[in-house]
């Protein structure tokens, strides 16, 4: 067997070597989108659950923080005179 034909035969992340518990329900809830499915033990990955369910799956609500242009910072003077 080959590596690809080995690879390709999971299906779940957890069978492979090296891969937890976070890396599995993280593939499902970003990668497959079985949000609803995992029940994750990480507070952040429940975290981001608990705000899907809040949003109907939508995941909106969130809001960019402004980050201003370079070229509108004031300089900075770097000299020590």
């Amino acid at each position: 067997m080959s590596f690809c034909d080995w690879h390709l035969q999971w299906l779940d992340p957890i069978e492979l070597h090296g891969i937890g518990q976070y890396a599995s329900d993280a593939y499902f809830m970003f990668c497959r989108g079985n949000w609803q499915d995992v029940d994750p033990s990480d507070k952040d990955l429940l975290r981001y659950q608990q705000w899907l369910h809040s949003t109907g799956g939508e995941g909106n609500g969130l809001e960019r923080d402004v980050i201003p242009h370079a070229a509108d910072l004031p300089e900075i003077n770097h000299s020590n005179n």
